[in-house]
């Protein structure tokens, strides 16, 4: 499970696990202990928030990314719900291996029916 990028940041695998720091506080580590709702209802706190968590301005919501913030998601889903999310490409540690699913958020939203 530490292969996955929301594992990563959790471990402070790269150096993503520095930008969700806010202040001394770890974001990702304080959304584990929220519910559903308010973990899908972080990226509308603030820009800064939504800017840690890897979104872009304008567009789509796929267009906009979230990376961090779905990959996250998903291994919210292994440790709570024994849900098998397929771990990234050693290559490619911040997307969802090729051929399961095009974006994390894709592959929570299928997952997370």
């Amino acid at each position: 499970m530490g292969g996955s990028a929301a594992g990563q940041v959790q471990q402070g695998g790269d150096g993503l696990a520095d930008a969700m720091r806010s202040e001394g506080l770890d974001l990702l580590r304080v959304l584990a202990y929220c519910p559903w709702e308010q973990r899908a209802a972080v990226a509308v706190l603030s820009p800064e928030v939504r800017q840690k968590l890897g979104y872009r301005a304008g567009g789509s919501a796929e267009a906009r990314g979230g990376k961090a913030h779905w990959s996250f998601l998903c291994e919210r889903l292994v440790l709570e719900h024994n849900v098998h999310v397929p771990q990234p490409l050693p290559s490619h540690p911040d997307a969802p291996p090729p051929g399961v699913a095009d974006s994390w958020q894709s592959l929570f939203l299928e997952l997370f029916r």
